[in-house]
């Protein structure tokens, strides 16, 4: 079986999710040694995925003074993309990133504990005669 251990750019990931041939989603741990699943969706494996990774930063970095956001763009009840260790000062950049990047999709916020703290909605660029 092979197994996606790197993007598009070639870099090592530890946040991508993989379907297994069972048709269930899972993710790798942060060294590559333990598959954490299976869970329904994609989305669930996502939101377990982030969940895994902050708690490995907060375990890393207890005191940290500014707290990390996770950004998830959402087309058509799927995740599209998404980022991690976003900050508050970053979140109109990201955004602006992320609607270029994911046209249609909706964009969310996620707190350390996968809580949705503000969502953006697609802008429709159709417009009305009259």
């Amino acid at each position: 079986m092979n197994y996606k251990m790197s993007n598009k750019k070639g870099q090592v990931v530890m946040n991508e999710v993989f379907k297994e041939e069972d048709g269930k989603w899972y993710f790798w741990n942060e060294v590559w040694s333990d598959k954490h699943g299976p869970y329904k969706s994609k989305f669930e494996a996502t939101h377990e995925c982030s969940k895994y990774f902050w708690s490995l930063l907060d375990a890393t970095y207890p005191k940290r003074r500014e707290a990390y956001y996770t950004i998830v763009a959402i087309k058509n009840n799927k995740v599209v993309d998404q980022q991690h260790s976003i900050a508050k000062s970053e979140f109109k950049a990201a955004i602006k990133l992320f609607r270029k990047n994911n046209p249609g999709a909706k964009i969310s916020i996620e707190d350390k504990d996968g809580k949705i703290i503000h969502t953006y909605y697609p802008v429709n660029t159709t417009r009305r005669n009259g």
